[in-house]
Protein backbone atom coordinates (compact mmCIF):
# COMPACT_ATOMS: atom_id res chain seq x y z
CA UNK A 1 0.00 0.00 0.00
CA UNK A 2 1.26 3.33 -0.48
CA UNK A 3 2.04 6.58 1.48
CA UNK A 4 -0.79 8.30 -0.47
CA UNK A 5 -3.21 5.86 0.37
CA UNK A 6 -4.58 7.38 3.04
CA UNK A 7 -4.68 11.11 1.84
CA UNK A 8 -8.14 12.04 0.49
CA UNK A 9 -8.73 14.15 -1.82
CA UNK A 10 -9.58 18.14 -0.78
CA UNK A 11 -7.30 17.24 2.29
CA UNK A 12 -4.41 19.44 3.17
CA UNK A 13 -0.64 17.31 2.79
CA UNK A 14 3.11 17.75 3.04
CA UNK A 15 4.39 15.09 0.90
CA UNK A 16 8.38 14.33 1.18
CA UNK A 17 9.71 12.20 -1.92
CA UNK A 18 12.41 9.87 -2.16
CA UNK A 19 14.64 12.55 -3.04
CA UNK A 20 14.73 15.22 -0.12
CA UNK A 21 11.91 17.31 -1.64
CA UNK A 22 8.97 18.85 0.29
CA UNK A 23 5.72 19.83 -1.27
CA UNK A 24 2.51 21.47 0.79
CA UNK A 25 -0.38 21.73 -0.98
CA UNK A 26 -4.04 20.21 -1.23
CA UNK A 27 -4.71 16.80 -2.97
CA UNK A 28 -6.50 17.69 -6.02
CA UNK A 29 -6.69 14.15 -7.24
CA UNK A 30 -5.08 10.45 -7.29
CA UNK A 31 -5.07 8.28 -9.89
CA UNK A 32 -4.24 4.49 -8.58
CA UNK A 33 -4.26 2.83 -11.76
CA UNK A 34 -1.81 5.46 -13.06
CA UNK A 35 0.56 5.77 -10.06
CA UNK A 36 -0.63 9.42 -9.80
CA UNK A 37 -1.04 11.90 -7.16
CA UNK A 38 -1.42 15.58 -8.02
CA UNK A 39 -1.08 18.27 -5.49
CA UNK A 40 -2.46 21.53 -6.36
CA UNK A 41 0.12 24.32 -4.30
CA UNK A 42 -1.79 28.07 -4.16
CA UNK A 43 0.31 30.51 -5.75
CA UNK A 44 -0.54 34.61 -6.49
CA UNK A 45 -3.24 36.21 -7.88
CA UNK A 46 -5.95 33.60 -7.36
CA UNK A 47 -3.64 31.22 -9.55
CA UNK A 48 -2.13 27.85 -8.35
CA UNK A 49 0.60 25.57 -9.52
CA UNK A 50 0.05 21.83 -9.75
CA UNK A 51 2.23 19.13 -9.44
CA UNK A 52 2.36 15.46 -10.64
CA UNK A 53 4.29 12.97 -8.59
CA UNK A 54 4.74 9.14 -9.21
CA UNK A 55 3.79 7.77 -6.00
CA UNK A 56 6.15 5.65 -6.24
CA UNK A 57 8.49 8.68 -5.45
CA UNK A 58 6.50 9.74 -2.25
CA UNK A 59 8.19 8.51 0.93
CA UNK A 60 5.99 10.49 3.51
CA UNK A 61 2.39 11.69 2.90
CA UNK A 62 1.50 14.00 6.26
CA UNK A 63 -2.16 15.07 6.25
CA UNK A 64 -1.92 18.70 7.64
CA UNK A 65 -6.01 19.36 7.57
CA UNK A 66 -9.00 17.26 6.43
CA UNK A 67 -10.71 18.03 3.30
CA UNK A 68 -13.60 20.74 3.68
CA UNK A 69 -16.97 19.97 4.61
CA UNK A 70 -19.53 19.45 2.05
CA UNK A 71 -21.94 22.30 1.79
CA UNK A 72 -25.19 22.10 2.99
CA UNK A 73 -26.54 23.98 -0.70
CA UNK A 74 -25.30 20.32 -2.80
CA UNK A 75 -27.76 18.22 -1.00
CA UNK A 76 -24.77 17.19 1.50
CA UNK A 77 -22.86 15.04 -0.73
CA UNK A 78 -19.26 15.52 -1.70
CA UNK A 79 -17.98 19.19 -2.05
CA UNK A 80 -18.05 19.98 -5.77
CA UNK A 81 -14.68 21.03 -6.86
CA UNK A 82 -14.55 24.65 -8.43
CA UNK A 83 -13.43 24.37 -11.69
CA UNK A 84 -11.98 27.97 -13.05
CA UNK A 85 -14.38 29.64 -16.02
CA UNK A 86 -14.10 28.79 -19.02
CA UNK A 87 -14.00 32.12 -21.85
CA UNK A 88 -15.47 30.54 -24.66
CA UNK A 89 -14.45 33.99 -26.56
CA UNK A 90 -10.77 33.38 -26.00
CA UNK A 91 -11.15 29.65 -26.70
CA UNK A 92 -12.81 30.58 -30.17
CA UNK A 93 -10.44 32.68 -31.37
CA UNK A 94 -7.44 30.43 -30.56
CA UNK A 95 -9.58 27.52 -32.86
CA UNK A 96 -9.88 30.31 -35.43
CA UNK A 97 -6.00 31.11 -35.41
CA UNK A 98 -4.89 27.78 -35.64
CA UNK A 99 -7.59 27.04 -38.10
CA UNK A 100 -6.13 29.54 -40.38
CA UNK A 101 -2.70 28.81 -39.57
CA UNK A 102 -3.05 24.81 -40.64
CA UNK A 103 -4.59 26.25 -43.62
CA UNK A 104 -1.82 28.56 -44.54
CA UNK A 105 0.87 25.27 -43.57
CA UNK A 106 -1.23 22.96 -46.11
CA UNK A 107 -0.65 25.79 -49.13
CA UNK A 108 2.86 25.09 -48.49
CA UNK A 109 2.57 21.69 -49.35
CA UNK A 110 2.39 20.40 -53.19
CA UNK A 111 -0.24 18.07 -54.43
CA UNK A 112 1.16 14.86 -56.25
CA UNK A 113 4.86 16.27 -56.22
CA UNK A 114 8.05 14.45 -55.58
CA UNK A 115 9.66 14.89 -52.07
CA UNK A 116 12.74 16.17 -54.23
CA UNK A 117 10.19 19.17 -55.50
CA UNK A 118 8.88 19.40 -51.59
CA UNK A 119 11.95 20.24 -50.31
CA UNK A 120 13.14 22.58 -53.69
CA UNK A 121 9.82 24.65 -52.34
CA UNK A 122 11.17 24.32 -49.10
CA UNK A 123 14.75 25.71 -49.58
CA UNK A 124 13.38 28.54 -52.25
CA UNK A 125 10.26 29.29 -49.94
CA UNK A 126 13.38 30.38 -46.94
CA UNK A 127 14.59 33.03 -48.83
CA UNK A 128 11.57 34.37 -51.29
CA UNK A 129 8.12 33.88 -50.79
CA UNK A 130 6.71 30.60 -52.80
CA UNK A 131 3.54 29.47 -53.65
CA UNK A 132 2.31 25.84 -55.12
CA UNK A 133 -0.21 26.01 -58.82
CA UNK A 134 -0.69 22.64 -59.53
CA UNK A 135 2.48 21.04 -59.87
CA UNK A 136 4.41 24.37 -60.59
CA UNK A 137 6.20 26.56 -57.72
CA UNK A 138 5.51 29.89 -58.12
CA UNK A 139 8.22 32.15 -56.75
CA UNK A 140 7.67 35.94 -55.56
CA UNK A 141 4.40 36.15 -57.79
CA UNK A 142 7.01 36.78 -60.96
CA UNK A 143 8.61 33.16 -61.69
CA UNK A 144 7.40 29.73 -62.43
CA UNK A 145 9.50 26.86 -61.54
CA UNK A 146 8.06 23.42 -64.02
CA UNK A 147 8.95 20.23 -63.82
CA UNK A 148 11.95 18.58 -63.62
CA UNK A 149 12.43 22.31 -61.62
CA UNK A 150 15.71 22.96 -63.00
CA UNK A 151 16.79 26.41 -63.72
CA UNK A 152 16.37 25.74 -67.61
CA UNK A 153 12.53 25.31 -66.91
CA UNK A 154 12.60 28.30 -65.04
CA UNK A 155 9.91 31.06 -66.60
CA UNK A 156 8.39 34.63 -66.27
CA UNK A 157 4.92 33.74 -64.69
CA UNK A 158 3.61 37.06 -67.22
CA UNK A 159 4.95 38.83 -69.65
CA UNK A 160 5.33 41.86 -67.42
CA UNK A 161 7.90 40.82 -65.34
CA UNK A 162 10.95 42.03 -64.90
CA UNK A 163 14.13 40.15 -66.28
CA UNK A 164 16.32 40.54 -62.56
CA UNK A 165 13.68 38.58 -60.95
CA UNK A 166 13.87 35.53 -63.50
CA UNK A 167 17.65 36.06 -63.46
CA UNK A 168 18.21 35.84 -59.67
CA UNK A 169 15.85 32.79 -59.01
CA UNK A 170 17.35 30.79 -61.40
CA UNK A 171 20.58 31.74 -59.44
CA UNK A 172 19.07 30.86 -56.54
CA UNK A 173 17.46 27.60 -57.93
CA UNK A 174 21.18 26.87 -59.15
CA UNK A 175 22.74 26.87 -55.95
CA UNK A 176 20.47 24.77 -54.62
CA UNK A 177 20.41 21.80 -56.89
CA UNK A 178 24.17 21.86 -56.45
CA UNK A 179 23.96 21.88 -53.12
CA UNK A 180 21.22 18.80 -53.53
CA UNK A 181 21.61 15.12 -54.47
CA UNK A 182 19.57 14.52 -57.82
CA UNK A 183 16.42 12.62 -57.35
CA UNK A 184 16.16 9.79 -58.06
Amino acid sequence: MSAVAGAAIGATVRVTTSLGETIEGRVFTHDEAANVVVVERPGGAGRATFQLLNTSTVKELTVLAPPAAPEASNGGSEAAAELPSIKHNSIAAREERALSKAAEDALLVGDNVTAHAQDLFEALNKTMPCMWYQDTIIVLKEVAIRPPYTPETCQKASPSIDAPALERVRKVLAGLLAKRPTAA
